[in-house]
């Protein structure tokens, strides 16, 4: 499991390109699985029409949902609303 925080600081936030009314008190914490998905794909290259075309395909098992999904909704409930 993965955890990444987003917060904007006051100092920054005239830098955001989100006007700053909707960005300010911003506080996200994203619970990211590390065992599947975009790490470890399949991945696929062909050529269509002398045109090279590639793709990732992004697949989590239930098992996997099963295991982290608890854990994201405690953490969520744990934060207080932020």
């Amino acid at each position: 499991m993965n955890l990444r925080e987003t917060k904007v600081y006051p100092s920054l936030i005239q830098h955001s390109p989100i006007k700053e009314e909707i960005v300010a008190g911003t506080n996200l914490l994203i619970v990211r699985e590390l065992t599947s998905g975009m790490y470890f794909g399949r991945k696929e290259e062909r050529v269509v029409d002398n045109d090279r075309e590639c793709s990732d395909v992004e697949a989590y098992r239930e098992s996997e949902i099963r295991r982290i999904a608890p854990r994201a909704f405690e953490i969520a409930r744990l934060r207080r609303k932020k």
